[in-house]
């Protein structure tokens, strides 16, 4: 549905390979937090990073996603 709307998941177009974004209390790593984008903000992306921190355990049972923006990209 998400995809027919024109929202594109934002770790696959950037190619950044596969990692867990949650799943570690149980022992089963699954990606279970994403980003999707839209056409007009694609091109501004510049990065994707999963935050697997013993910090960020302790705050929440999904780990942090960093997605870097450079909005002077066309």
């Amino acid at each position: 549905m998400l995809s027919r709307l024109g929202l594109v998941d934002v770790a696959r177009r950037l190619v950044h390979p596969w990692a867990p974004t949650g799943g570690y209390l149980d022992a089963v790593p699954r990606r279970i937090a994403a980003f999707r984008g839209s056409a007009p903000v694609l091109p501004a992306l510049i990065g994707y990073r999963v935050i697997d921190s013993a910090a960020v355990r302790k705050l929440s049972d999904h780990l942090s996603i960093v997605l870097p923006l450079d909005p002077a990209r066309p």
